[in-house]
This record gives structure tokens, sequence and C-alpha cells, in this order.
């Protein structure tokens, strides 16, 4: 799996020969020449530190949305991806004109009231001049990581396998938070949105939308492992691999980043609590998460009254003594919502693609040990990136974690494993 990018977010620009001559300043100001939109895109994977070696088509959209949430494609491009490239720059001309020659009209929902400053989050809610960027591959299912090792070996380890088989790669595409056409001033320009497809069986049918930060921030964009999980859990409604975790109704997520997993399982068990951790830095995009996904966590309310109390972030410092218990929940009429969740033990703890660093792995493991329960199921989602990483799994015994079973999801270029855990007799604290 692959992510494309911003790794300039969009701006509105002057062409050269539109400004004064002489000056090196492109960027749009009032008054100035037609406007083009411009933006520099590149492919990792999801740590950052590898970049696409292949060849992809990329299209770029620039839309926005009318007054029933509806896409109104304003124009597109394609630009090529080959191989040895680290970025691509991609332009749509005269976007100004064409603008003008279409209608932009204010969101029913917005009209229903002022958006509110931590509602910024939701991309359906913009102001009538907004624009918004999306950038997808075409024709993916073509192409090919030329430096990608087929070495799939290690994966044999029990008798639980998924094979993917040579399908071709997967792109995940990007959206930019809206442009407004009458201001370069773009408060949210640091923030962008991932679509994911949660249930392969039906595709859009369930479409979650994921906050995250464009540039090179590692805990606050997605991660393979943790968009696989998800995947396989919604698929399967708990079934199969997962009988394990079944109707759980406390959740804990430990280094939630955006919050993809909890959100998903949030949406997966409608009956559970789900309590998403991480260090404050992390707040902002797992709460605009939350709001983006609120009519998916709460399907029975309006989209003025969306109850999203039972999934909320706390921050938490892996190193802290501090110990995170699950609270009951309540409504606003003050009645508890939830029963049996306030026992003081969670029923699942969820720990996605935070083993990467094996310099982590004894806070970690000690924080788990102070957390979890024996009734307590622990789903640990896990990517393979190098040979040092086997030592959490050598680890677990040692802390008292039992390995209930095992799924491994092989892809053309992904490794990875999810396993549920359970806390035994261990001998180390």
């Amino acid at each position: 799996m692959y992510h494309i990018r911003f790794l300039k977010f969009p701006q509105l620009v002057v062409p050269k020969e539109s400004g004064k001559k002489g000056s090196k300043n492109t960027k749009a100001t009032k008054g100035s020449g037609s406007k083009l939109l411009r933006t520099v895109v590149t492919i990792t994977n999801d740590l950052g530190e590898k970049f696409f070696f292949g060849k992809v088509t990329l299209n770029i959209v620039a839309y926005h949305l009318d007054s029933r949430g509806q896409q109104v494609i304003l124009s597109q491009k394609e630009v090529l991806w080959e191989p040895g490239f680290r970025s691509v720059i991609g332009e749509i001309e005269n976007i100004e004109q064409l603008s003008r020659n279409t209608r932009f009209t204010e969101t029913i929902a917005q009209k229903r009231r002022k958006v509110s400053e931590d509602e910024r989050g939701n991309f359906l809610l913009h102001k009538s001049s907004s624009l918004f960027v999306r950038i997808e591959a075409v024709n993916s299912e073509s192409a090919v990581d030329l430096l990608e090792e087929d070495d799939e070996t290690e994966l044999v380890e029990t008798d639980s396998i998924i094979a993917a088989g040579k399908c071709g790669l997967e792109f995940l595409s990007i959206i930019s938070s809206p442009l407004s056409l009458d201001s370069e001033d773009n408060p949210d320009k640091k923030y962008a949105v991932r679509q994911l497809d949660l249930n392969t069986n039906h595709p859009n049918e369930t479409i979650l939308g994921i906050v995250e930060e464009t540039g090179e921030s590692i805990a606050k964009h997605l991660w393979d492992a943790g968009i696989y999980a998800c995947r396989r859990m919604f698929t399967n409604k708990g079934s199969d691999f997962f009988t394990s975790v079944t109707a759980p109704r406390s959740i804990l997520e430990l280094g939630t980043g955006c919050g993809t997993v909890g959100i998903s399982l949030s949406i997966i068990f409608p009956q559970a609590q789900v309590t998403l951790t991480d260090l404050v830095d992390a707040k902002v995009v797992c709460e605009r998460s939350i709001y983006v996904n609120r009519q998916l966590i709460s399907p029975d309310s309006s989209d003025t009254s969306c109850d999203t109390s039972r999934v909320h972030f706390e921050e938490l410092e892996w190193s802290s003594p501090k110990v995170p218990f699950p609270k009951k929940a309540v409504s606003k009429t003050g009645k508890s919502k939830f029963s049996g969740v306030d026992t003081g033990c969670w029923d699942l703890i969820v720990v996605s693609d935070c083993t990467y660093n094996p310099d982590s792995y004894e806070i970690l493991l000690s924080l788990l040990k102070r957390t979890a329960s024996a009734k307590t199921r622990i789903l640990l989602a896990h990517k393979y990136r190098h040979s040092r990483e086997s030592q959490f799994f050598h680890m677990l015994t040692e802390y008292g974690f039992d390995v209930l079973d095992n799924l491994y999801i092989p892809g053309v270029a992904d490794k990875i494993r999810v396993s549920i855990l359970q806390k035994t007799n261990g001998k180390k604290v």
C-alpha cells in the first residue's frame, strides 16, 4: 500500500506571464491575472521513508460541493509518476474562471446554523467559495513496484493465513481541506482527509473519513496495519478470526494517532464506549476524525444532533503512572447509556502500528501489564518493517501475555500481522 501525499499543499497562484514583469512572486493576488491551482505531490509508504518506484497515473480533481453535498467537478488533469520520482507538480489552469462559471452554494447544514470553530474538521461544511482538491491513482491495478522483493516466507507461522494474491498495488487517495477563492489565508492547510472503504464485500457502503496532517508528520497520519485490520474486522463483523472479540462494552486504544482503528471499532460495536489515547499533539486530528464520522458513530441521529460522547480522546503518556480506566458513559439527560462498562477492566485494548520502534517495547508492555485484566483481550496490529521487530513478540511471554491467535494478511507490498493477546501470570511487571 502506498500513500499519496501533499508535499506542498494546493494553492492558487498567478502564472509568471500574468504578473508584473520581473516579479518572482507568483502567489495569487486580488485583481491579478487568471489563477491556476498548483500542488506538489509525492507517493510513499506509510512511514514515509520509501518512495514508490514504479509507474502510475495520478488524477488531480478540483471540485466543490453543491447544496446537497454532492461533488461538482470543476476540472481535472492527469500527471504521470515514473520510477525514480520523488515528487510531481500538478497544475490546473484557469481555476478562477472555471469557478465563476459554476455557481457556488452553501450546504444545507450551513444554512441551518453558523459553523463553529470546532467543526472545521467536517469537510462537508465549508464557505460558499471553497473548493477541494482530490488526488487519486488511475489504472493502479497494473502498477508494479520495481524494487519490491517478493518474499513472504516469514509469514507462514500459523494456519490463519489470508492470501491477497497478485492483484496490484493499492494507492490511498487524499483530499485537501477547503481552499478559499477569496483569500490566500487557509488556516486548515495542514490538514487533509482520507476516505477508507471499510466493507470490502459491499464497496462504497461504509466510507470512513479520517483527518490527518499533511507534511512529514509520523504520528498524525494513517498506517497500513490499522487500515487492514479495520477492513478485516468490519467485513467479518467480529466473526471467524475475531470470535474472542465479540461484543466488547469498553474499548481502549493506545497510540491512536488519527483514530482510525478506534473509530472503526465504535461503528462495528455500537454499544461500546471507546477511549482513544495518545500524546496531546494528536488531539486535534483525532477529535476532527470523530466529528467527521459522527453519523456513522450515531446513525440514528440527525446531522445536528449526533451524540459522539461514547467515543472520546484522552491524553496519555505511556511512561506516566496514570492508568486509564473505563468510565460509564452518561447521556445529555444525565442517565447512563451503558451498563457494565465501569467494572474497572477493559474488554478490549487496541494497539495498532505502535511496534515499529524497539526502544518503546518495554514501556508499552509495562503499560499493557498495568492496564489489562485476565478478561481483557488485546488486539495488536503490526506491519513487518525490519528483523528487530521480532523482539516484541519474544517479550510477550516475559511480560505475561499469551498469543491466542494470529492472522497474517500478506499483500504485494505489505506484510501485516494481527494478533489477539491475553494476559496470564507473567513474571515481570
